[in-house]
């Protein structure tokens, strides 16, 4: 039987942490998707918004290229690499204090 260490050497990971530029932002009645962009490539992100704190949260980052600290969990959908965003922050002082 496998240890735990090894079931788990060879997976990527889950849930994940970014900071990087915003771009692409589309609001729609159920999510907003957006795109990231930490200098080496882009990543399509969904943050499904079920409260009016999910709309507040998305409504404040209002600028194409805003860097923006997000966590959620990154997953393969149709082929692609996807971020189901559950926390989405203004991130302008990410190198002084974690905002995350």
């Amino acid at each position: 039987m496998p240890s735990q260490a090894s079931q788990y050497a060879n997976s990527a990971p889950s849930q994940v942490k970014v900071i990087a530029m915003l771009f692409n932002k589309n609001v729609r009645s159920l999510d907003v998707r957006f795109d990231l962009d930490d200098g080496i490539g882009r990543v399509e992100c969904i943050r499904w918004v079920t409260e009016s704190v999910d709309t507040r949260e998305m409504d404040a980052l209002d600028k194409e290229g805003t860097y923006v600290c997000v966590i959620g969990h990154l997953q393969s959908f149709q082929g692609k690499m996807q971020l189901n965003a559950f926390c989405v922050r203004y991130g302008l002082n990410f190198l002084v204090s974690p905002i995350c």
